[in-house]
């Protein structure tokens, strides 16, 4: 192998002096700063012996520019010719195959700490991207830190062109100022004649997307189901676009998750909020068909369709993540099922709505199990169709719903992906990602999966938060069992505790209660606060959230039945009898006796749909501990 050149780097500056721009001088040339990651592209660092290094990557068939060396330290900087490598899992093979290399990793990025906000003109009304404790929209104050933390995140990337989103809805307004230039555009068709398939994907002129709307359609376009213009009727669709895709630092309206990204239409619902399964299923295929990377999918209701969990999956098989609403109906998705967010396919991430308080909405849908995390969805502030505006320069309005809650996942996702390429095509990693490194927040236990809200930086840095993080689990066997059938009212808490575990989950083996309207079941973390609230029976057994800590505690107090009887009492008149109580009173004409029904209650005796619970099983993770020498110098 050929090295251009070896220098032998002086001394290493880093601070403000050198990375206080974007761009700044570097061995004679523009310092290779990439916006789309926290690394340099196209170098490694390694200490250890380079000629080791070097026959390494030569086996590896990996092209080496330059060579600079710290010789003193043994630490060599080395920049390959290829500046698209994927340094972090080479790096990670070098240190693992090659036993003279005691550091091997990418050549990380170190600036400013100080994040300025973009240049958006309503940037103060995103509480979701920063909330400061301002006002939203409609006048609720907000609490400071309740956001998705984007301006870290776009510290790391502000999105990339590679990325498509597509938007399953009611179109996109593709002429808005702020969304224009973040449109998927088919080239071919753009400049290809009117009326002919010009890329041969089977839908001519769909330029911008598709209009995939069949009712009331007699007529076919060249031959096609449908429209090519998926201008949205009804402000929807544009409103999610926004969120995820709005150009960002362009001194216009809002800023999106994504700066940079291509929003692709895929309309099915009509002006008045209106679609039917089949119109989504043939926009999901044509999804698949021009290789978008994620759904997003602000939109629910109906049975279920076999014909969409069908292509649902065959997304998942192409490697497209399904982002969906959890839905607006306050109601528990565990137990009633809300489609398309529950349909057990793993690529489907679902999604519930928080408030500028980090408070989950008073609308929104949830579930333990069945929704997956949770995202700012109360008085957002994003893009409406233009013809929706009297004034072209605010086509902008808040909105609230799940609907909202989606796009902010979908746009983290196109950012995940655009920070990490090597994630393209494995939406369960993408679900993982987001999931694990969500701000936990114990009042969103027991209501998705996760146990908190979304934190985009979190994600693009995969900072895994302490219930995910994977640790030893150790198991104990527990035997707490409520007293049964009480012929008395109690109100009882076991404490569960074990000294060394951070985290710690219970199994119920069985919940049997008159629950929830007069037995009351729930587990608190060791702060006392609220952590889950049983809502109906587990006769199979259930696994509760983990829970930070090493105590945890379950409280049950009971409801006692009683039967109402009722008593004929006499009374000098009915007025006496009813304000003892009597249900009805009557007069005898010839001896002037009044007689009322008066109801009473037996003694209490037990309630038989009352059994309790039973916990058998406690698992629990330590924390791990690290020898002297895990620590790299």
């Amino acid at each position: 192998m050929k090295y251009l050149k070896e220098k032998f780097l002086q001394s290493i500056l880093i601070g403000l002096t050198m990375f206080c721009s974007l761009e700044m001088a570097f061995a004679g040339g523009v310092f290779p700063f990439d916006q789309e990651r926290d690394y340099i592209p196209g170098e490694l660092v390694i200490k250890g012996e380079l000629e080791d290094v070097t026959k390494f990557l030569q086996k590896e068939k990996v092209s080496v520019q330059e060579i600079i060396s710290l010789p003193n330290d043994n630490v060599h900087t080395i920049r390959l010719l290829d500046k698209q490598t994927k340094i972090l899992p080479l790096a990670k093979k070098i240190k693992e195959l090659v036993p003279t290399v005691s550091i091997a990793e990418a050549n990380w990025f170190v600036a400013l700490t100080e994040v300025k906000p973009p240049k958006d003109t309503y940037w103060l009304t995103q509480w979701a991207m920063e909330n400061i404790g301002q006002d939203s929209p409609s006048g609720a104050q907000g609490k400071e830190g309740a956001d998705i933390d984007i301006l870290q995140a776009w510290t790391v990337s502000k999105g990339s062109k590679d990325i498509i989103v597509g938007i399953v809805d009611t179109g996109i307004d593709y002429t808005h100022p702020d969304l224009q230039d973040n449109i998927w555009v088919n080239e071919a068709e753009l400049k290809g004649v009117d009326g002919k398939d010009d890329d041969g994907n089977g839908f001519p002129d769909d330029k911008y997307g598709w209009n995939f709307i069949s009712s009331g359609r007699t007529k076919l376009y060249h031959g096609q189901l449908g429209h090519p213009d998926p201008m949205d009727d009804n402000s929807h669709g544009t409103h999610c676009a926004g969120i995820i895709g709005a150009k960002g630092n362009n001194y216009k309206g809002i800023a999106g998750v994504n700066w940079n990204v291509r929003l692709m239409a895929l309309k099915f619902l009509t002006k008045d909020g209106a679609g039917a399964t089949v119109d989504a299923y043939r926009a999901i295929k044509y999804a698949i068909t021009n290789k978008v990377d994620i759904l997003s999918n602000s939109w629910g209701g109906g049975g279920r369709s076999e014909l969409l969990a069908t292509v649902i999956k065959e997304a998942e098989e192409n490697g497209i993540l399904f982002v969906a609403a959890a839905g607006n109906s306050a109601s528990n998705n565990d137990d009633v099922d809300n489609y398309p967010s529950n349909y057990k396919i793993d690529s489907i991430i679902a999604v519930a709505a928080t408030d500028n308080k980090d408070q989950i909405a008073s609308f929104s849908s949830y579930g333990s199990s069945k929704v997956h995390i949770a995202a700012p969805g109360v008085d957002i502030m994003s893009t409406i169709p233009i013809n929706k505006s009297d004034r072209t320069k605010f086509a902008y309005a808040p909105a609230s719903g799940t609907s909202m809650a989606t796009p902010f996942v979908s746009g983290a996702a196109a950012l995940v992906l655009a920070a990490n390429p090597e994630l393209r095509g494995k939406p369960l990693e993408i679900k993982k990602r987001l999931l694990s490194t969500v701000d936990v927040m114990p009042h969103l236990s027991g209501l998705v999966s996760s146990q908190g809200r979304l934190n985009v930086h979190n994600a693009l840095i995969n900072r895994v938060n302490e219930i995910h993080q994977e640790g030893e689990t150790k198991n104990k066997d527990l035997s707490i069992t409520a007293p049964r059938l009480n012929e008395e009212m109690f109100d009882k808490t076991w404490t569960i505790d074990e000294p060394e575990a951070t985290q710690m989950r219970l199994h119920f083996s069985w919940v049997i209660a008159d629950i929830p309207l007069y037995d009351l079941i729930s587990v608190y973390d060791s702060n006392y606060r609220l952590i889950f609230r049983f809502e109906k029976q587990y006769p199979n057994g259930f696994w509760t959230p983990w829970i930070k800590g090493n105590k945890v505690l379950v409280r049950f107090a009971n409801a006692l039945v009683a039967m109402e009887t009722y008593e004929e009492v006499e009374f000098p008149n009915p007025q006496d009898g009813f304000k003892a109580g009597a249900v009805i009173c009557t007069t005898d004409p010839l001896t002037n006796k009044t007689v009322c029904q008066v109801p009473k209650l037996s003694n209490p005796f037990a309630n038989f749909a009352s059994e309790g619970f039973k916990i058998d099983k406690l698992e629990y993770r330590t924390k791990e501990e690290k020898n002297e020498g895990d620590n790299n110098e």
